[in-house]
Formats: structure tokens, sequence, C-alpha cells
């Protein structure tokens, strides 16, 4: 028994001494050789992961037998590096994405490439307004969508709603959104049934235009 258990011991010190991680660092970069932030090392077959620093850093420890990594960014094509165990720092360069960046986006009843949509569009749809037991369209989109103020000026049903998008400030000094119903632009929405929309988007900033 005591035999036994002393390779028992033997055995298991060694599996743990193969097992041993090993810790490697490196930079990612783009094709200008411009730090990536935030661009997303994972060893490949496992959950272990970490993201670069500001500087495009990083460090993360890999299990001995690991055979690669997996480098990817939003917008940057994914790279797959072979681990070499006898090197412990790694340089890697991402490509841009040029298909991502083509993907087409819906906005309501048109669409734009994503590299020209450039801020956030928040979104209610049709069914959730027609829901909803309101006076006018306007004032359903009440606490529906971050960054949309809607101001009811009395009590009254007929009462005037006033929309702010990401508060007040313009330079055509009206502080009203731009209405455009399916294609056409117009004054404001308060007239349109809501069981007569089928979704309304906001896009909230300058590029939007």
């Amino acid at each position: 028994m005591k035999k036994l258990f002393f390779t028992l011991i033997l055995a298991v010190s060694c599996l743990l001494a193969v097992a041993e991680d090993i810790t490697i660092t490196g930079t990612v970069i783009d094709n200008d050789g411009v730090p990536l932030v935030g661009a997303t090392i994972l060893v490949k077959g496992t959950s272990l992961g970490t993201v670069t620093d500001i500087d495009g850093h990083f460090t993360i420890a890999v299990p001995a037998d690991a055979k690669m990594i997996v480098v990817s960014m939003v917008g940057m094509e994914t790279q797959e590096v072979m681990l070499n165990h006898k090197k412990t720092n790694y340089a890697i360069r991402l490509a841009e994405n040029t298909e991502v960046l083509e993907d087409v986006v819906v906005i309501g009843y048109t669409t734009v490439q994503k590299r020209d949509l450039t801020g956030s569009v928040s979104s209610v749809s049709g069914k959730t307004l027609s829901s909803i037991p309101i006076a006018n369209t306007e004032s359903a989109l009440a606490g529906r969508m971050a960054g949309v103020h809607v101001i009811v000026a009395d009590g009254a049903p007929d009462a005037d709603v006033q929309i702010r998008v990401r508060g007040g400030g313009s330079i055509t000094q009206d502080n009203n959104p731009l209405y455009i119903v399916d294609g056409f632009p117009m004054d404001n929405i308060s007239d349109i049934s809501a069981s007569d929309i089928e979704s309304i988007d906001v896009l909230k900033d300058a590029s939007a235009t």
C-alpha cells in the first residue's frame, strides 16, 4: 500500500507539472500600426480569454498544451495565431473587415451602410404603441427610449406635446425633431393613429441627417 500510494502521489505531481500554465504577452495593432483597444484574445477551444488595454497590450496565461489563440475585434478580421511555447511575446496585426463595413442596416423604411451609421438608434414597434392607452402617438414615446424626452404642456387630453432628443440645442433655432414618415417630412405625428404605425425609429446624432 505504501508503494502504491507513493506511485499515485508521484503521478499526480507529474501531471500538475505538465499542466502548468504559460504566461504570454503581446500587442494588437491595425494595418496603420495603431493599437487596438478592447480586442479579444481567446485560447482556442477554451473559455480562457482577455482583452487588450488602452495601448493594445495583453497578458494571458495559457495551458501548456494550448496550440492557438484567436484574436478578434468588431470591424476587424479575426486572426488565429499559432503558439510557440518558446516564444512569450507576440505582435499581432489585424486587417479591417471590409465586408462588415458594407453590411446594410435597416432603419424604418430605408437602409444605410453600416459604415455610415455612426450613432445609436432606438426603436419602438407599432404593436407596442397600439397597446398603450394614449391620446396621441407622441405621448406613447414617453419613457420608452433612452435620450428621448416627451414633455406635455398640461394635463388636457389635447395638450401640446414636445419631444426633445438628447436635450435642446439646434443650429436652426428649432429644438423639435425632424419627422420623416415613409420618406416625407412632417411637422408632427400627433394626427397619425398608433394602429397605422409599423415602427418608430429615432436616430440620435448629427450623422443621421
